[in-house]
């Protein structure tokens, strides 16, 4: 499966206390493509 992940939502699922922990362990265990768009690239590169 690919996904695009916002980095927020990467970051609030790392605690093991977070119920979005899931998405983290699922990354984990590589069930996810992580993708990249031109938008997110440029949003960082800007700032």
């Amino acid at each position: 499966m690919q996904v695009v992940l916002d980095t927020n939502v990467l970051l609030v699922s790392i605690s093991d206390r977070s119920p979005f922990h899931w998405v983290y362990l699922e990354l984990l265990k590589g069930a996810y493509e992580l993708c990249v768009t031109t938008d997110i690239l440029l949003e960082y590169w800007i700032r």
